[in-house]
Order: structure tokens, then sequence, then C-alpha cells
């Protein structure tokens, strides 16, 4: 019942708004979904010190603003002070409670 009332919907902002928009909507929606998905691994992967995973996460260029180092750039630097914060605070742990992304900026 709750796909065919979703399917419904999905038909009348067809009608309502177009193709295009219900096209935009979805790509919105897997943007965002794809993003709460990467946060909740990435803090999975740091709680678990898994700093091999956490480099899946990193590009070449990363930068990151560290309070102890200040304004880091490139994928090693990220790299270690990651590795750093987890050899230095071993009980380091973080909960995910609310992921911001660019559904919520365009809802807001």
């Amino acid at each position: 019942m709750w796909l065919r009332a979703c399917f419904g919907l999905a038909c009348l902002a067809a009608a309502a708004f177009g193709e295009e928009a219900c096209a935009a909507e979805g790509a919105a929606n897997a943007l965002s979904e794809a993003m709460r998905q990467s946060a909740h691994a990435y803090y999975a992967a740091f709680n678990r010190h898994d700093l091999e995973a956490l480099k899946g996460f990193f590009a070449l260029d990363s930068e990151l603003e560290d309070k102890t180092n200040g304004h880091l750039r490139g994928f090693d630097a990220v790299v270690k002070a990651h590795a750093d914060v987890l050899q230095k605070a071993p009980q380091i742990n973080f909960g995910v409670t609310y992921v911001h992304t660019p559904k919520d900026r365009a809802q807001g």
C-alpha cells in the first residue's frame, strides 16, 4: 500500500510540475541519501579506528581545518592528522545525529 501511495504522489507531482521537476527531486533525494550514507560510513570507520578505510574518503587535494594544526592541505597531511588523533585519543568515538544535505537547504 505504501508503495502504491508513493507512486500516486509521484504521478501527481509529474502532472503538476512536469517530469523534469520530478527528475530533479529524485536526483536531490539520491544525492542527499548518498551523503547520509557517506557520513555514517566515515564515522563508522573513524569509530573503528580504521585508518585504511578512512583513506578512502580523502582525495589527493583534500583540505582539513584542524584546531591544533591549522589548515592542512593534501592527502598525506589529512591522513596524518587523522592518524594522530586516533593515536592520541584511543577512546575517541563520534555519533551522527543529523546530516545536513543540499536537499535540506533547498527546503529551508
